[in-house]
């Protein structure tokens, strides 16, 4: 019986995250790259995480950037998190801002010029 209550959650948060709800993608990604309830699958995570980063949902953006940083389910892209991360911590997110700290010490010279210049370039949604 318990899972079949889990697997009903599921629905309801898919069908949410089917007409448009941002909170219930970003929880679905949250399923999927926890392996919460569904099997684990980056590649499902990033795509909830994006369309509800898409929507301003702040938390997805910097989940997605977690996965460019890592190149989970999606190409490793350090300057693109670092694009997501900046994204988010223009918005107010304390967690992203102590990510893009994080990320500066780590990058090159030449490398934080191109993620600055990315991040400059405007939104990815």
């Amino acid at each position: 019986m318990p899972d079949q209550h889990l697997s009903q959650d599921i629905d309801y948060l898919k069908e949410a995250a089917d007409n448009g709800n941002a909170e219930a993608m970003f929880l679905l990604g949250v399923c999927h790259a926890e392996g919460k309830k569904v099997d684990q699958n980056y590649r499902e995570a990033a795509k909830w995480f994006h369309g509800a980063s898409k929507k301003g949902h702040v938390r997805a953006t910097v989940s997605l950037g977690f996965l460019y940083s890592k190149g989970r389910g999606v190409r490793l892209d350090q300057k693109l998190a670092y694009k997501l991360w900046k994204e988010a911590q223009q918005k107010g997110d304390p967690l992203a801002s102590d990510l893009v700290s994080m990320l500066r010490q780590q990058m090159s010279p030449q490398m934080l010029k191109e993620a600055e210049k990315l991040a400059a370039s405007g939104t990815i949604t």
